[in-house]
């Protein structure tokens, strides 16, 4: 059963009519931020869309113009997890905080909170922590001293959280780890989305397994995916870049790796996948996960806090460390045409709870409760 989508009446009207939003090109905060974007511009708001860290592709600027009403600004100014010193990123924050100004924006939406302390802002801002570097090195290296090019990191984060008028962060899971690194945050949790409709149907023929994202990010764990493809009767088909920012690559002999891909690619490559797998030992939402929930793949996902809360009825779950379970469940679903289309139909139907719509009327909610917060102050 489809969850209900938030009621929106003939005369909805935003709380706001311009915004500041922030992405990055790197991983999946741009497709959150554009279709954030997109649907602000359907319904009379403006964007200007600030692009931190690398440029975005051609591919991804092709994108960006097609959302009409966007104004794409790339600014160059350093993600968080890539600027060099505290200094940096406070001047970073000052640069964003003058075009929220000059751009007339009503409100910002910051994804890199970092970028937020220090800054001197007009408007009211909202912080949306996606992933970061501490609740990062809780998850991969939790019996190791943090090092101090993490730690002071750490710290802006949490300066700029403080800073905000409003936290939100993707899922509960990832909340609660952030919570205990950032005292004193009260992060809502507004969960990613996307739009379902340009996802395949459960009746398409099918087979093999599918896993995108960073491949060069050790959290994601593709590793292990590879090692279990050497158990799997199928093809593993990996979408997404060897190679990070800072260098680091990786090579998956027993997989068939794709590289990059846009997103009408990968949509056309779930429509013919089986199972989508991730054996990420970190993942604060997943939106590789719930594209393949609606293109009506079933899930084979490792047993971590946030999956468990997303899809826990609707995958199968395994542990990280363990090639051989892995392949198991995948040549299970393999052999199993009734089990998996039992969890795909599953996935799909949970996969309802997460649209963009229902993202974007809740993250204007908390614009207008900032706003109303930042006026309060003010009188």
């Amino acid at each position: 059963m489809r969850t209900p989508e938030p009621a929106m009446s003939q005369a909805f009207k935003p709380p706001v009519g311009r915004v500041l939003l922030t992405t990055d090109a790197v991983g999946g905060v741009w497709q959150y931020a554009l279709d954030l974007a997109r649907f602000y511009c359907r319904h009379g708001v403006e964007v200007v869309l600030a692009v931190l860290g690398p440029e975005p592709s051609q591919d991804k600027r092709t994108e960006a113009g097609l959302v009409g009403g966007l104004d794409l600004r790339v600014t160059g100014l350093p993600l968080e997890w890539m600027g060099p010193s505290p200094n940096e990123l406070t001047e970073a924050a000052r640069e964003l905080s003058r075009l929220a100004t000059d751009s007339g924006a009503d409100i910002a939406h910051v994804s890199n909170p970092a970028l937020i302390a220090g800054a001197g802002w007009t408007v009211p801002v909202v912080a949306t922590l996606h992933s970061c570097v501490g609740t990062w090195w809780q998850a991969m290296r939790p019996d190791e001293p943090m090092p101090d090019d993490f730690r002071w990191r750490v710290d802006r984060i949490g300066a700029g959280l403080a800073a905000a008028t409003l936290a939100t962060a993707p899922s509960g899971a990832f909340a609660g780890d952030a919570a205990r690194i950032y005292r004193g945050v009260d992060f809502r949790v507004i969960h990613n989305g996307r739009d379902g409709t340009a996802f395949s149907r459960l009746d398409m023929p099918r087979i093999g397994a599918f896993t995108s994202g960073r491949l060069w990010d050790e959290a994601k764990n593709v590793r292990v995916i590879d090692l279990a493809a050497r158990e799997f009767g199928l093809p593993i088909f990996a979408a997404g870049p060897l190679e990070g920012p800072h260098g680091v690559a990786q090579l998956f002999p027993h997989l068939q790796v794709l590289g990059p891909l846009p997103n009408v690619k990968v949509r056309q490559r779930l429509a013919t996948t089986a199972v989508y797998v991730s054996t990420a030992f970190y993942e604060p939402f997943g939106l590789g996960v719930l594209e393949a929930a609606q293109s009506g793949c079933a899930l084979v996902l490792s047993d971590i806090g946030s999956f468990r809360e997303l899809w826990g009825g609707a995958a199968l779950f395994v542990d990280p460390h363990q090639p051989g379970a892995v392949a198991e469940a995948l040549n299970t679903l393999s052999r199993d045409e009734k089990m998996r289309r039992k969890l795909a139909t599953a996935a799909q139907e949970r996969a309802g709870r997460y649209t963009t719509k229902r993202m974007a009327m809740q993250t204007l909610a908390a614009y207008a409760e900032a706003m109303g917060e930042r006026q309060a102050g003010a009188a």
